[in-house]
């Protein structure tokens, strides 16, 4: 049976070549081996190596080659997105400042709502404004740039507002969360600010007072 085996399997070159390609993609290789093994049991320490080696090792290697590939595809597309969204901003940004200005009526410097629901009411907004911001009136979007509900949005909060909206694409409210984090740092800091004034002023009054008497 084993001369019959080596005959058939390792015959020439060809056949010897075929049967280490088994090997490679682990087809139906014990049939290969285990007669070969219960024949010689030391052989045992050629095929077990070879199966570890060039089977799975190989196997492996070969996976982590395309998931690299894959990955460095990725970050180029990823890169390509980047610049194309500078671009597209680059591009968007004259006509953000000019809808601005237009629906800056009073030139304050400042948009309030009123001036927003004019804006539509007089139907000067551009059509695919709304559908970009995914709103359904000029209303829906002040509040949407309004963070802070001061119930004003100046040039920047403006044009900044409607550049995350437009190229970044993760949900509006995703963008609200981290202008409003932001602003409660802002507020976290300015606080802490006037806790250590208060106590440099309480410090000095207990100081002045234990001095008097």
């Amino acid at each position: 049976e084993t001369q019959a085996l080596i005959e058939d399997r390792f015959s020439s070159l060809g056949m010897t070549m075929m049967t280490l390609t088994q090997f490679v993609t682990v087809d139906s290789i014990a049939s290969v081996y285990l007669p070969l093994i219960r024949q010689n049991p030391w052989l045992m320490f050629y095929f077990v190596p070879l199966i570890l080696v060039v089977s799975i090792s190989l196997m492996n290697l070969v996976t982590a080659s395309l998931v690299e590939a894959a990955l460095e595809h990725a970050r180029q597309e990823k890169e390509e997105e980047k610049k194309l969204a500078s671009v597209a901003a680059k591009n968007m940004l004259p006509d953000i400042v000019k809808l601005f200005d237009q629906l800056d009526a009073d030139r304050s410097g400042f948009l309030v709502i009123q001036e927003m629901k004019d804006f539509e009411t007089e139907g000067l907004v551009p059509p695919e404004l709304l559908d970009k911001a995914s709103v359904e009136s000029m209303s829906e979007l002040f509040q949407q740039l309004d963070v802070d509900e001061s119930g004003r949005v100046n040039r920047e909060e403006f044009i900044e507002g409607l550049l995350d909206i437009f190229l970044r694409e993760v949900p509006v409210y995703s963008i609200q969360a981290t202008k409003m984090l932001r602003l409660v740092r802002e507020s976290q800091l300015k606080v802490e600010a006037d806790i250590r004034s208060l106590q440099d002023q309480l410090g000095t009054k207990t100081e002045r007072s234990l001095g008097f008497f």
